[in-house]
């Protein structure tokens, strides 16, 4: 409980003087990642996202639009844990180490109470981005054009070409006032295409398929999946108990202290 205190107020810290610092050291490819997994709805995303590419290619990173989504997401309660979840996502741990968070904590918040800031569907779609190579790339845009006659750009990054995948309806990811839409069946069919992505492609399914049905979660859970999630659960739960004792030892020792020298005093 202690330390679950702890990490809500190192969270809390998070001003919007943080995010304007923090976007100073990141690079223009780290800050189309964050605003992918943070911006909505798509349409207002890919357009933010196309003049930023554009502009620092030639300027580098001078603007600020994660302080222009901070400023305009501030009035939710969440937007300090959507901020974190999306560096966590990214692994962008040095920076959260420099924000005062503690990163293992971070993790166990969100892996082991299953607390989602961002959309999983979305996390995931990164993930997919950050398995593309410039080869599988070329798959992807020859698969594209020939099945939905949808023509990419070579120099976009993959963000920004899911987004145009978004836009154009040929899948959906949409939470917005809890009208659940989810259909990334189009975008399996492209992953199953490829080999190097069919993992991840059957991972999408059961994403999309727990968002549409969270009943269906323990029974169609792939096998895969499912041992890392339990070898991930038994180690962090081995790492939680020997905290725990860690703590309860640190607890009798300082007692026993206090102890002996109110008896010191006393003699």
């Amino acid at each position: 409980m202690q330390r679950n205190l702890e990490l809500i107020m190192q969270v809390e810290t998070v001003s919007l003087d943080t995010v304007m610092n923090v976007e100073k050291y990141l690079e223009p490819g780290e800050i189309i990642s964050l605003m992918f997994l943070l911006n909505e709805p798509c349409e207002k995303t890919l357009e933010i996202l196309i003049a930023y590419q554009r502009a620092s290619k030639i300027e580098g990173n001078t603007s600020n639009i994660l302080l222009n989504w901070a400023i305009e997401t501030s009035k939710k309660e969440s937007w300090k844990w959507l901020f974190v979840d999306a560096l966590l996502t990214c692994q962008l741990n040095s920076v959260i180490k420099k924000m005062g968070i503690d990163i293992r904590g971070l993790k166990k918040h969100i892996l082991l109470n299953q607390q989602d800031y961002i959309d999983p569907i979305k996390k995931h779609i990164y993930k997919i981005c950050e398995n593309i190579n410039n080869n599988l790339y070329i798959k992807i845009k020859r698969i594209l054009y020939e099945n939905n006659d949808f023509l990419l750009d070579d120099h976009e990054s993959c963000e920004i070409v899911f987004l145009k995948l978004m836009c154009k309806k040929i899948f959906t990811i949409s939470s917005e006032d809890l009208k659940l839409e989810v259909n990334v069946n189009k975008l399996v069919n492209v992953l199953d295409q490829i080999q190097e992505l069919r993992e991840l492609s059957i991972e999408m399914k059961y994403l999309a398929t727990v968002n549409i049905n969270p009943s269906k979660a323990l029974c169609d859970t792939p096998k895969t999946s499912c041992k890392q999630k339990e070898s991930t659960e038994k180690n962090e739960d081995t790492k939680l108990h020997i905290d725990d004792f860690d703590e309860t030892f640190t607890l009798l020792n300082q007692i026993w202290i206090e102890d002996i020298n109110l008896k010191l005093k006393c003699d």
